[in-house]
């Protein structure tokens, strides 16, 4: 066998690992095998062609493998360990499962078997309960006569009293209604008299109100005799009053008429005046315009005769304005030959004077052209005392560049020397900046390298999981299936045993008919005696270590190691005691199907908080690809790794609520 402890860590010879604990530990930290062997840097430089490194970049990068290697063969030790710590044997998986199947069918035989003993107990405290029930009934029977008779003496009292008191109740009520009668009698005595004495106030009373209707009628005639008296003085009146009227209107009638003769006569004389004096005003008018006339025509004439005396005065002025115009031309005539005359002396003054400056400029020529040619002498001394400077600084400046040449060789020799140690100081400098590069790329091409292994570790972890929760669902399915079948025995058991309830149910009422009877003791010792013989039946036949004997349960697995299917995952202490549990809660079908969709709900959450993590871990590999600066790839990789932490912790907490929730199901 070939474990995690023996295994050649040089050859890839397989089968690397054939142990199935260190094989198991493996997969439970989602490391293969392959990845457990030591390799060279030959191989390394074959698995990865597109790095080009110099011999230092393949030792670090060997090393880093080597210590990965080791890290993960300590981790897969690790979990071997806690697998043998938690009682993980592979060979053994079969008996431990046939072990908890017989364990229960065990119980379940046990069950059955108090099962019926229970029922057995309950039939002869039936029994018992009916012999003292019959007991009990004769007893109240007779209470109930002596209470019978009792209360038929208390009855008998009862009617004597009634009697007694009816009797006095009899003469009491004939003495009252003797009473009654004669107050009756009274007070219809005293009712006639009443009336008597009201009819007579009565008939007074209608007399005086006849007599009061007379008046009445008298007042009321004389009042109408009176009223139609007005009226006649009223009519008469109002004749009177008409006629006057009729003849103060004649007479405004003549009046009026008498008044519109007047007026229509005073229209017509007013009517000729107006004629009159329109004619006279129409005369008047037509001797106004003829004034005006008159007026007007004298009027243009005045006006014609200014006009002439203006036109003579314009004519007038025109004459004064021409001769004044005359004299204005003559007198600017003798200013204009005043003004020539002036002209020319002014010009005469001007040539005189560009007389004496050009005689003044002929002079100054002269003066310059002197100067210039002593100019030109002393510029000639001077050029050649320049000539005898310049060849004396030529020599000079010949005798400095020679100084300055030898200078300059020596400063460029010292020069060279520095910039030789500078070259060096920079190549060396390079050269750390390389190897420093070189590691910071090494560095992180390890490290992405290790993210890779990550994921596909959590990957594989993550698979493994699953395939671990699929096995226990499977396990837990068949385990369900086992326990029906068992289930449908005890119900087949259950039919059985409520068929002989049943019979025993028609025995005992024959035999409660015989209690009626008064054969009590003989079918007490007859029961007994029965009870006895079917208790010692029912051990025979229900008891464990005799079904053992008769052959195997049906639940139980077969013994052949082909039809066994072996499990995958491991099976630790605490998974065979919730095991154990569940089987408990399986006779309770109603906390069976609980149990059932608790873990799915449990398994559908984890698989998808897995999936969820696995997620957010592909686009965190994404963002550190995407991002080139060092210092926000280390700011990123702090970040992710709290996130990391956090779904750790959230993957933990779900599974410790989940084992909280299933034993909480199971403790109810």
């Amino acid at each position: 066998m070939l474990s995690l402890e023996n295994f050649n860590q040089i050859s890839f010879k397989q089968p690397i690992i054939n142990s199935p604990r260190s094989f198991e530990a493996c997969r439970l930290c989602g490391i293969l095998p392959l990845e457990l062997i030591q390799i060279g840097i030959k191989e390394l430089k074959q698995r990865n062609p597109e790095l080009r490194l110099n011999k230092q970049g393949w030792e670090i990068i060997w090393q880093h493998h080597e210590i990965r290697r080791q890290e993960k063969l300590q981790a897969c030790l690790e979990a071997r360990q806690q697998l043998i710590d938690a009682g993980f044997h592979f060979n053994n998986q079969e008996e431990e499962e046939q072990a908890i199947v017989d364990k229960s069918d065990e119980l379940q035989a046990s069950q059955n078997q108090q099962e019926l003993e229970k029922i057995q107990w309950r039939q002869q405290k039936e029994i018992q309960q009916m012999l003292e029930h019959e007991k009990k009934q004769q007893e109240i029977r007779e209470r109930n006569e002596l209470k019978q008779r009792q209360i038929q003496e208390r009855q008998q009292r009862r009617d004597e009293q009634l009697k007694q008191s009816r009797v006095k109740q009899e003469y009491d009520r004939v003495q009252r209604e003797r009473d009654r009668q004669i107050k009756l009698q009274r007070e219809e005595q005293n009712l006639k008299i009443k009336a008597k004495q009201q009819y007579k106030k009565e008939l007074q009373r209608v007399q005086i109100e006849q007599l009061r209707q007379k008046e009445l009628q008298q007042e009321y005639r004389r009042r109408e005799e009176e009223r139609k008296q007005r009226q006649q003085i009223f009519k008469e009146q109002m004749q009177e009053i008409q006629l006057r009227h009729e003849m103060e209107l004649q007479q405004k009638k003549l009046i009026m008429e008498i008044n519109d003769r007047e007026r229509l006569e005073k229209q017509e004389q007013s009517r000729q005046e107006k004629i009159y004096a329109s004619q006279q005003a129409q005369l008047e008018l037509k001797s106004k315009l003829q004034i005006v006339k008159q007026l007007q025509m004298e009027q243009l004439e005045r006006m014609r005769e200014q006009f002439q005396i203006k036109q003579t005065k314009i004519e007038e002025r025109r004459l004064e304005f021409e001769r004044q115009k005359e004299q204005k031309i003559i007198e600017n005539y003798f200013n204009i030959q005043q003004h020539q005359e002036k002209m020319k002396q002014v010009i005469e003054r001007a040539q005189n004077q560009e007389e004496k400056k050009y005689y003044d400029y002929q002079q100054k020529q002269e003066i310059v052209n002197q100067r210039k040619k002593q100019l030109e002498y002393e510029k000639l001394q001077e050029f050649f005392i320049k000539k005898q400077q310049q060849e004396e600084k030529e020599q000079h400046r010949i005798d400095a560049i020679q100084n300055v040449e030898k200078n300059q060789q020596i400063r460029t020799m010292e020069l060279n020397n520095k910039l030789i140690l500078k070259e060096q100081m920079i190549l060396e400098k390079q050269m750390e900046k390389q190897q420093i590069q070189e590691q910071i790329k090494l560095q992180e091409i390890l490290k992405m390298k290790d993210k890779k292994e990550a994921l596909e570790r959590l990957q594989r972890k993550q698979e493994y999981e699953k395939e671990s929760l699929r096995q226990k669902i499977e396990e837990k399915m068949r385990r369900t299936d086992n326990l029906q079948l068992q289930k449908s025995r005890i119900q087949e058991q259950r039919l059985q045993m409520k068929q002989i309830a049943n019979y025993q149910k028609e025995e005992l009422k024959h035999q409660f008919e015989l209690i009626k009877q008064g054969k009590i003791e003989i079918l007490q010792q007859s029961i007994q005696n029965e009870c006895q013989q079917q208790q010692e039946f029912c051990q025979i036949e229900d008891h464990p270590i005799s079904n053992q004997k008769k052959g195997r349960p049906q639940t139980a697995l077969p013994k052949k190691k082909d039809e066994v299917s072996r499990p995958k995952s491991a099976l630790t202490k605490k998974v065979q005691n919730e095991e154990k549990k569940v089987i408990k809660v399986h006779i309770d079908q109603q906390k069976q199907c609980e149990l059932e969709f608790l873990e799915q709900q449990q398994q559908e959450e984890m698989i998808n908080l897995l999936e969820n993590e696995q997620r957010l871990e592909q686009e965190r590999e994404k963002q550190l690809y995407q991002i080139e600066n060092k210092q926000e790839q280390l700011r990123l990789e702090k970040i992710f790794q709290i996130e990391r932490d956090q779904a750790k912790k959230r993957i933990l907490d779900l599974q410790d609520e989940h084992k909280n929730q299933i034993e909480e199901l199971m403790s109810n």
